[in-house]
């Protein structure tokens, strides 16, 4: 546990870490941001979400309406966080603009130092996933392939 001075509130970070302690090998600092992008590997390749699907009881007729209601969550989650931290949430029309200088500008019109600045959203090129027919088979296929979808931006 750290140890500030009196009449010194504990930073955000620092009651994290105090938190988590057990399962933090490291940490990394510097003068401004890092970036995490990440993907749930068992869930980035057909086989891996025939899996999750399959465990989860999910048809593949039901698919669309189960992926629909997942990503209605997000998008509810995102909004509950800006407003939740008094932060403007905008969607982006293209996916052309620059996230970071968009960000920057609105960082500096208010005047943020730390936390959060906005939350973003713009529909974006990325590797998804969709059904398709086997009309011969008389079958859905689960394939994947590069499709727009909302990224949110925190």
């Amino acid at each position: 546990m750290m140890t500030l001075p009196q009449g010194i509130e504990r930073s955000i970070m620092e009651r994290f870490l105090d938190r988590h302690a057990d399962r933090i090998s490291g940490v990394l600092s510097g003068f401004d941001r890092i970036v995490f992008r990440g993907t749930l590997r068992s869930l980035s390749y057909v086989e891996g979400l025939d899996a999750f699907l399959s465990t989860h009881h999910v048809l593949y007729k039901q698919f669309g309406g189960f992926a629909e209601g997942l990503s209605a969550q997000l998008k509810d989650q995102a909004e509950a966080i800006a407003r939740q931290h008094g932060r403007p949430l905008h969607y982006i029309e293209s996916a052309q603009v620059s996230k970071d200088k968009y960000a920057r500008r609105i960082m500096e019109r208010d005047g943020i130092r730390e936390g959060l600045v906005c939350v973003l959203t713009c529909v974006e090129p990325c590797s998804s996933f969709y059904l398709r027919r086997d009309a011969e088979r008389k079958l859905l296929l689960l394939v994947s392939g590069i499709r727009k979808c909302l990224h949110i931006y925190y």
